[in-house]
């Protein structure tokens, strides 16, 4: 029972990781120091341009299993993500996430309504519901510089083994960081990058968007010590290029007698090409040995993102390279003008 109900734990916190509110002012809202100030300089009167975005997301899920106990998984998600927010002759601004749902939702289940202050994006996990009922983001333009957004989403309500539902709480801050409508022509960032996979060959790589996803978990089971889980995630989408979501983790469960780490590999790529997907005891060393994961962190904060990241088969699997890549996106300092004002 203790490896059936790890093993979905494990599973089910990877599943889950695939706003409303009053606020119209920006005098109420206090954005974090994970964020650079504004950039006066900039352009005022519109907000295309390239995005800085820091995001946290919580959620507490309680899993009912058909032995009549009950899981419970809570979830830290933070999010650091720098993307293109393109020119629209309508006016249609949008904030995306660095995800593959994020990047191209199903708007089947997705919509969005106009108001005075931004705009409120209404989910719903199926045709036959009304917008809203599975979530509601409400995003507020403080400035063509600044922006906010908080609200909730029911993540998934299809039952695994018997019934759960997820609702997870979002609160996102946003800041404009360069006028230009790509990363290669910018003067306010720097962005160099590579991508080279077995399956694509090598790339060089012109982003849409870039991110850095840190999870945490902790589980809990009736009879078992807590179980915590870390993994982190690292995702780019291009405009004319492939993109990816390559992620790592860890997880500890102990009792009294015994102590398990779980590991985990895998990337997503466009259309599901070259795709791993790798859950392992750290007691099976094939399993463990079947992959080779290596990342650095270069840089993440209101400076920008940076990171490096390869994931390799073994002999067996011919040495394949399903994924090497290296991202770095540099803010600019700026000097602000005599006239700024947030």
């Amino acid at each position: 029972m203790f490896l059936i109900r790890t093993s979905f734990i494990l599973c089910f916190a990877l599943l889950i990781a695939s706003c409303g509110g009053n606020k119209s002012g920006s005098a109420e809202i206090i954005f974090p120091d994970n964020l650079p100030k504004v950039n006066s300089n900039l352009n005022q009167e519109s907000p295309a341009g390239i995005w800085i975005i820091y995001r946290t997301k919580s959620s507490r899920t309680e899993v009912a299993n058909d032995d009549g106990l009950t899981d419970i998984l809570e979830r830290e998600i933070i999010t650091n993500e720098l993307l293109l927010l393109p020119e629209d002759e309508h006016n249609y601004y949008r904030l995306r996430e660095c995800t593959g749902i994020g990047i191209t939702p199903d708007f089947d289940l997705v919509t969005d309504e106009e108001n005075n202050n931004g705009y409120t994006r209404l989910y719903r996990s199926n045709t036959a519901e009304e917008y809203g009922e599975a979530g509601r983001i409400d995003t507020y333009f403080l400035s063509n510089q600044k922006m906010y957004g908080e609200g909730w989403k029911i993540s998934d309500r299809q039952p695994i083994d018997n019934s759960y539902i997820v609702q997870e709480n979002i609160e996102f801050f946003a800041v404009k960081v360069s006028d230009a409508t790509d990363f290669v022509s910018s003067d306010e960032v720097v962005h160099s990058g590579f991508l080279t996979s077995d399956a694509s060959g090598d790339r060089h790589i012109d982003p849409l968007c870039v991110g850095l996803q840190e999870h945490k978990y902790s589980s809990t089971a009736p009879g078992e010590d807590a179980g915590l889980y870390h993994f982190q995630f690292f995702s780019f989408f291009g405009t004319n290029s492939p993109g990816f979501e390559i992620y790592s983790g860890k997880s500890t469960n102990s009792d009294k007698h015994k102590s398990e780490n779980n590991q985990v590999v895998g990337v997503q790529q466009p259309f599901y090409l070259n795709s791993v997907d790798n859950y392992c005891y750290s007691s099976d060393l094939e399993c463990v040995n079947k992959y080779d994961f290596q990342s650095e962190i270069l840089l993440n904060n209101f400076s920008g993102i940076s990171f490096t990241a390869k994931l390799t088969g073994n002999e067996d699997l011919n040495n394949e390279v399903y994924i090497d890549t290296q991202i770095s996106v540099i803010i600019h300092p700026f000097e602000p003008a005599e006239t700024s004002q947030e």
